[in-house]
């Protein structure tokens, strides 16, 4: 059964789900608040055959709870969020469905994200900002580590260098978890979606997808470019230079086509919370007839970040936000967000 309502901020009609009834959402079209209301069961006809209550009761099973990542308050599994804190528990960060394909205007995507930038250009630099002393802090925890390996080699040379292997790896875990977390901060940052800096400490539950995801694109990326090598090894072998500059151009040219069809694979398995092959089918359906404007996008991308570079390096504390502003919202209207950001809630 479908309940029909409007919203009480902007008289929009709304439809939603039976068992939505009762809980709080937000008006698509406004943003309010608005309670699903419960069903009207007055003008539903009478059943004649309709049986006594069962004298017997039974005593629904307990429903399955779940942490708050936040707070720690027991939320069960049906609620997208914290009573106590309000924090989203397993939220998705699409709105309005996966629907790729659609082809992306670059003035519609600039126009979003100037809009962004100037709503959350503060909240955006305090993230970056955050981002970066958790690199640096990292950073300075490694090196502790190689220190203390090193200590080890009065020891054993092998603890050296198991040591030196361990910290190492443990810091490339780190960060790519951390790369995790910005990605979801601008996500939510673009959709108005209560965007805090702890999300920057919420991507464990995608690090060993996003592992694998960026093993598969390695992958991927060095199989393409085996035609081009083989090109230039024959080029070497015959002392043909022009042959050279050809197996060079095709290992270039792939390369760049490779990365940009499949450039969004990592987003879109954090956004969607799916698998990695999914997540790569749906980057190359996203890019498809959308390869020149993300290729404008992403010159006007290096474009900001070389001027902000040229202001005597103070330039890129607004040029960075912008650029992570604008490859959220390209992912965000290639994946079918609205195209506009105020209209998207």
């Amino acid at each position: 059964m479908t309940i029909e309502f409007n919203c009480g901020g902007c008289g929009k009609s709304l439809k939603a789900p039976e068992d939505k009834a009762g809980k709080t959402g937000k008006c698509p079209d406004c943003g309010e608040p608005i309670l699903v209301p419960l069903p009207d069961r007055s003008s539903e006809p009478e059943n004649p055959f309709a049986q006594d209550e069962s004298p017997y009761s039974f005593q629904a099973a307990p429903e399955p709870t779940e942490p708050c990542p936040m707070c720690g308050t027991a939320v069960p599994s049906s609620e997208s969020s914290c009573p106590a804190c309000g924090e989203s528990i397993n939220e998705q960060f699409t709105d309005g469905g996966f629907t790729p394909g659609q082809k992306i205007r670059v003035g519609e995507v600039l126009n979003s994200v100037t809009q962004s930038f100037g709503d959350n250009f503060g909240l955006a630099v305090g993230g970056l900002l955050m981002y970066v002393v958790s690199v640096f802090g990292l950073s300075l925890v490694a090196g502790m580590g190689v220190f203390a390996s090193i200590a080890l080699a009065f020891i054993s040379p092998f603890l050296t260098i198991l040591m030196s292997v361990i910290v190492y790896v443990m810091l490339i875990l780190a960060n790519i978890w951390l790369s995790i977390g910005i990605i979801i901060f601008f996500l939510k940052l673009i959709r108005n979606q209560r965007a805090q800096v702890a999300d920057l400490y919420t991507g464990s539950p995608f690090l060993g997808r996003t592992i694998l995801c960026n093993l598969l694109l390695a992958v991927i990326s060095l199989a393409v470019a085996i035609p081009g090598g083989i090109i230039m090894i024959a080029a070497v072998a015959s002392g043909e230079v022009a042959l050279i500059a050809v197996g060079y151009f095709a290992i270039w040219i792939s390369s760049i086509i490779v990365s940009l069809m499949l450039m969004w694979s990592v987003p879109n398995l954090i956004d969607l919370d799916c698998d990695v092959m999914t997540a790569v089918s749906n980057s190359r359906r996203m890019m498809s007839g959308n390869y020149f404007s993300v290729i404008l996008l992403v010159i006007i991308s290096m474009a900001a970040l070389f001027v902000g570079a040229l202001i005597f390096g103070f330039g890129l504390i607004v040029a960075i936000p912008f650029v992570m502003l604008l490859y959220a919202t390209t992912y965000n209207h290639l994946c079918g967000g609205q195209q506009t950001f105020r209209d998207n809630y």
